[in-house]
């Protein structure tokens, strides 16, 4: 075939990219450097840009979105493996179906297992149930800073272990098994195999899920919305909260698309750091 088949052949994908992607990403940059609202608009350049980080409630978000993160990285991480290396040496059957029930709730929205865990950490719910019988006073779970970006990081990591368990467990299955039983041979215990030989195996893996996890804190947007509505006052709201507030409650259009931007931005870097750890 000739070039031009060839490009004729790619020529529809590449519009359907640029209607979809590039033309609205162009848009939203052009309308970062704007003030513009919903029945107004004026160019004001970088503006945006500037008050975005003068704005406490931005830097607020973007500390919450690292805090999420952290939480995604440490505490995903942490029961993935948890889960993933003891079953590591499982029957086939058995591992298979461990890993199935664990999978099973990343296959609900976001949005479903948030309601399940406002039940839950609402004044009256369980977790205060649990605690009253302890003797302890109730704890402000979803009222409160603290405890409430708590509650948002573990609801999210309930979503998504499964997924880590699954990535891991799969690395896990890699592992030569002449590697295993040379340590044992050696007299290694079942911790010190998983220490020398598994996770050394799969750090790659677990690279991998740190820097996607990173790049979640940034972009969660539903279980903080469940959850508090972003509050108190927008004490436990993410980037992405932030800029959806900024245009569908505030209507600050220009201020919203320059947040985005910048989000983007953020991902990007991310996306690109992972990218350059799976080549390596």
């Amino acid at each position: 075939m000739t070039r031009s088949v060839h490009y004729a052949m790619v020529a529809p994908a590449v519009l359907l990219l640029l209607l979809l992607w590039v033309a609205p990403l162009v848009g939203v940059a052009v309308l970062s450097l704007q003030d513009s609202s919903l029945l107004t608009s004026s160019w004001v350049g970088l503006r945006n840009y500037v008050v975005m980080f003068r704005d406490p409630r931005w830097i607020t978000a973007l500390v919450n979105s690292l805090v999420y993160s952290g939480i995604s990285v440490f505490l995903g991480i942490g029961l993935g493996a948890a889960v993933a290396f003891p079953t590591s040496g499982m029957p086939k059957r058995i591992r298979g179906l461990v890993r199935v029930a664990i999978y099973l709730p990343s296959m609900s929205a976001g949005i479903i297992i948030s309601q399940l865990w406002l039940v839950i950490f609402s004044s009256g719910g369980l977790a205060n149930t649990i605690v009253a019988g302890l003797g302890l006073p109730p704890v402000k779970w979803l009222t409160e800073r603290w405890p409430a970006i708590f509650v948002i990081g573990c609801t999210v990591q309930m979503a998504i272990v499964g997924t880590i368990v699954v990535v891991i467990g799969s690395a896990l299955e890699g592992v030569p098994k002449e590697l295993r039983e040379a340590a044992r041979l050696d007299g290694a215990s079942t911790a010190q195999v998983w220490r020398y030989v598994d996770l050394p195996w799969v750090a790659g893996a677990v690279a991998l899920i740190a820097l996607s996890g990173r790049a979640s804190g940034f972009t969660m947007w539903e279980t903080p919305w469940v959850l508090t509505r972003g509050g108190p006052d927008g004490a436990t709201a993410t980037a992405i909260y932030a800029a959806w507030e900024s245009a569908m409650v505030y209507q600050k259009y220009g201020y919203a698309a320059a947040e985005s931007i910048v989000l983007l931005l953020i991902v990007i870097a991310i996306a690109l750091t992972v990218m350059g750890l799976r080549r390596r």
